[in-house]
């Protein structure tokens, strides 16, 4: 009876476990996730997309600003898209699907962890996932990084699932996730996977690790599910064979993509990402390299998992360190393996008497990160409170560093203990609390740029019919205000914009080379059309005469070309529940002038 009982007490336990885990991991996924508003540039551009989407019913080609968008597959468009006809047209609605896609990665992660080292490795594994700092903060934005990663996990996880217990089914959930990463980023999903399972493969020399991506039937799902967009968009758009296949996957990965526009990052800049997307774990992540090498003498299970992680962390790494184009946000897909890899190294450490070997390997990195929070929080107090958007940030990052460290010296004060130890508890804790106080405390987070006041501001003036919208330089740098102007005041006119951006290619088309304008075709549009514009602070080009501000940050600076006349007012044209056109409400005349004033305060100074 006492060993039933003590079975069904572990048990009670592990329940308890798993729901303070799922818990954890809504709240650090979904708390506040309509804060900050849609940033620009890639927010806002992806967000739009969507929304185009929706109003226009073209759910096949994408476009944003009336202008075709060849660069990326549809999936996260089509998820964003569904998001907003649900929840309304919205920063929230907007970036779910990605959020969704983040705890699907940690629920992916908990269940590969305990199908590789058993139940004792589920929670550690996952946890070490809900708290990275980096992915968290991939994960709750509208990108593509969240939505490849969190399909290529399952994708991973079914191909070794179906290898390791032998059972065919699991090739079809690889196939599965196999065909949404392709249609969330392309074909770079099926090179990677591929990849790591070639390598895994010639690690142990043992061509059945391949079995599993072999089968006929999955690779008919797989065909089945990719197949119909690109026959469908190449059958309406024949130039996207070459702009989509060539042009944005080989000569994107050699670097002679046509327009570049990206900065190439250094060799090292897919590793560094890593660090930032896993801290604060990546500082165990020599120690978990050195413990999953010390296993491959254990024989071959633990061999072939710590191989097929080793494969699964550094595959990614050096496929975009040698690509041509390297960005942090690269690297997210080896980051499940670091949650494994660590997750494993807490589980040996807990579980067993580690050697002195690997108590170095794992006492060495921790005082080295001690001192590096130790600077870091420092030097961030010396900053805080400075104005500017460097104070602001650096009050932010004290603010956390300081639940981290109280967090983390609560732990280490902790005698040892069965089970999950008090230093992990407590670092798990101290980031967690780190990221909640960051959302609770911080109405937007520093620093980052979102047009969405100068949206507000302009839909306050309540424009008349007739005006026009106009944003100087390329599109995708205003993109968060594109979002969320209605309707009716787009498409929007882009000045001086047309070359070396996102949109060079779509702007080639004669239907929509009338909203790409040179500085003197503005002046003339100036001319004839009440204009509002949107500039760099300050303008990069010369402003058409008559040009008054309304309002600005520290990037942007929103104008008008004349004094505004107090408008009438007019009925509001019926628009979705939490949409950017929500924004415009009933005032009445009187209140309008303190709004867009006759004369701006500004122009004093002008």
């Amino acid at each position: 009876m006492r060993g039933h009982d003590a079975g069904q007490h572990k048990g009670d336990g592990q329940n308890a476990a798993i729901v303070a885990l799922a818990v954890l991991t809504a709240l650090l996924m979904f708390g506040r996730l309509g804060t900050p508003p849609l940033t620009t540039a890639n927010e806002g551009l992806y967000a739009q997309v969507a929304r185009e989407m929706l109003e226009t019913g073209q759910w096949i080609v994408p476009h944003i600003n009336s202008v075709v968008y060849f660069e990326k597959p549809p999936l996260l468009y089509w998820l964003v898209a569904l998001s907003m006809r649900l929840f309304g047209e919205n920063a929230t609605a907007a970036r779910l699907p990605s959020a969704l896609a983040g705890a699907a990665i940690v629920s992916t992660v908990f269940w590969l962890a305990g199908l590789m080292f058993g139940r004792a490795a589920r929670i550690p594994a996952a946890l070490i996932m809900a708290t990275s700092l980096g992915f968290l903060l991939m994960a709750r934005q509208v990108m593509f990084d969240s939505l490849l990663t969190a399909a290529v996990t399952v994708s991973l996880a079914g191909f070794y699932a179906a290898w390791r217990l032998d059972r065919r089914r699991f090739s079809y959930l690889g196939y599965l996730g196999l065909a949404a990463a392709t249609m969330a980023k392309g074909f770079v999903a099926p090179a990677l996977v591929v990849l790591i399972f070639l390598c895994w493969s010639a690690s142990a020399r043992d061509l059945t690790r391949l079995r599993p991506l072999t089968p006929l039937g999955p690779i008919l799902l797989y065909l089945l599910l990719v197949a119909p967009w690109h026959i469908a968009i190449s059958l309406q758009r024949p130039d996207f064979v070459w702009f989509y296949f060539y042009n944005e996957h080989i000569g994107r990965f050699l670097g002679t993509r046509q327009p570049k526009d990206w900065r190439t990052g250094a060799f090292y800049t897919p590793f560094l990402g890593l660090l930032l997307l896993t801290t604060p774990w990546a500082f165990l992540l020599p120690a978990a390299l050195y413990n999953a090498l010390s296993h491959r003498r254990c024989g071959p299970p633990a061999r072939g998992n710590s191989d097929f992680l080793i494969c699964w962390l550094l595959v990614p790494l050096a496929f975009f360190a040698l690509s041509g184009n390297r960005q942090y946000a690269y690297a997210m897909p080896a980051a499940p393996a670091v949650g494994l890899l660590v997750g494993v190294l807490w589980q040996a450490a807990n579980t067993g008497s580690p050697s002195p070997r690997l108590s170095a390997w794992v006492r060495a990195p921790i005082a080295a990160f001690l001192l590096l929070v130790a600077a870091a929080w420092i030097t961030c107090g010396l900053k805080a409170g400075v104005p500017g958007s460097s104070g602001e940030r650096a009050t932010l990052l004290f603010v956390g560093l300081s639940a981290f460290i109280v967090s983390l010296s609560y732990g280490l004060s902790l005698p040892p203990s069965r089970g999950l130890s008090p230093l992990f508890r407590c670092t798990a804790a101290g980031a967690a609390t780190a990221w909640l106080l960051a959302m609770l405390i911080f109405r937007s987070i520093p620093g980052i740029q979102t047009e969405e006041p100068l949206a507000r501001a302009l839909i306050a003036c309540n424009p008349p019919e007739g005006a026009v919208v106009a944003v100087e330089g390329r599109l995708e740098d205003s993109s968060s205000f594109l979002f969320y102007l209605p309707r009716r005041l787009r498409p929007v006119f882009v000045v001086e914009g047309r070359t070396g951006g996102d949109l060079q290619y779509g702007s080639t088309d004669p239907s929509v080379r009338r909203l790409f304008l040179s500085a003197k075709q503005f002046a003339e549009l100036c001319a004839r059309r009440e204009v509002f514009y949107l500039t760099n602070n300050p303008p990069r080009l010369p402003l058409p005469p008559g040009m008054q501000k309304i309002d600005g940050t520290r990037k942007k600076i929103l104008w008008h070309r004349t004094a505004l006349r107090p408008p009438t007012p007019r009925p509001i044209l019926h628009q979705p529940l939490g949409s950017p056109g929500a924004l415009l409400k009933q005032r009445n005349s009187a209140a309008l002038p303190a709004l867009c004033p006759r004369k701006s305060p500004y122009s004093g100074l002008l």
